[in-house]
């Protein structure tokens, strides 16, 4: 049986990226001509979503979809997606359990063991979450374009947190490099001769998906975010690092938070300025010559 459903929900706005094709277009353009400065403002608007905001999307995704599904088709997607809903809506248990019933009676299927691995991590239970997001990698090594080895890390990570909160202080999940190497090798297997370009393409995909649901202040998303930012900064983007940085800084990330400049060092900074300075003398002159023109 086909399954019509691209679900793996890291979290629900998956489901708006298999709608609107956005995902394998998104991947497909960043392969063909390189990694453009990062949108943060996406990022930024996926934090300020409520989940439920994707229900009407998601339904009308979903009749359209029935329209044309077969007897067995629509069997599956009335179970799919009642189990999604629940995940919108934060009924985990629910939406756990009647996945656990798809996986038997439909056994193998990606969009079942991704959706699963998803409600068990929102449940908290990090466990059993990588059990299932690494079955589906099994099952579709290119779900998300690639980037689920970024959600297995992200979990290796919230489990190690369990014994010791304060892992990620000295581990964080895509380490960055304090100056910029070409060709440098993050992260085992993914490397490029550009600035890691596949490492920010998983980063501004789960990013992505994980900010729907996960909202500041989070010691996982802080992270990713900031090393975003730094990988940014490592390619002399410097609106791209500016706009992460302080999106790391609403997450709660302390480096990020240090690092960025209080209102008045950077009036200081703007008043020591060459082209601040030289507008003062500019305006001066204008005074003066302002007040000769009057006396004339």
């Amino acid at each position: 049986m086909r399954v019509l459903f691209c679900v793996s929900l890291l979290v629900a706005n998956t489901v708006a990226a298999c709608i609107q094709g956005w995902g394998n277009d998104y991947f497909e353009m960043r392969r063909s001509t390189g990694p453009e400065p990062v949108d943060y403002g996406l990022l930024r608007d996926t934090w300020h979503t409520n989940p439920e905001n994707r229900l009407e999307e998601f339904a009308d995704w979903y009749i359209a979809t029935m329209a044309s599904a077969s007897d067995n088709e629509r069997r599956w997607l009335e179970r799919e997606h009642a189990a999604i809903r629940h995940i919108l809506t934060g009924n985990y248990d629910e939406a756990i359990a009647m996945l656990l019933a798809m996986e038997a009676d439909y056994p193998g299927q990606y969009a079942v063991a991704s959706t699963l691995g998803t409600a068990y991590e929102l449940a908290g239970d990090n466990r059993r979450a990588l059990q299932w997001i690494s079955e589906g990698m099994s099952r579709d090594p290119e779900s998300h374009g690639g980037t689920e080895w970024l959600h297995v890390k992200i979990l290796e990570a919230k489990i190690a947190m369990e014994s010791d909160p304060t892992y990620l202080a000295s581990h964080p999940i895509v380490p960055y490099p304090p100056e910029s190497e070409p060709g440098l090798m993050l992260v085992d297997g993914v490397q490029d001769d550009t600035p890691d370009a596949e490492v920010m393409d998983a980063l501004f995909y789960q990013l992505k998906e994980r900010m729907l649901f996960v909202k500041p202040e989070d010691p996982v998303v802080g992270d990713l975010l900031y090393s975003f930012s730094r990988l940014e900064q490592d390619r002399g983007s410097e609106s791209g690092q500016a706009g992460l940085l302080k999106l790391a800084r609403a997450y709660g990330h302390e480096t990020a938070r240090a690092e960025m400049p209080t209102l008045a060092t950077r009036s200081m900074g703007f008043a020591q300025s060459p082209g601040f300075l030289a507008g003062l003398v500019f305006v001066g002159l204008g005074m003066v010559l302002l007040r000769k023109l009057r006396s004339w």
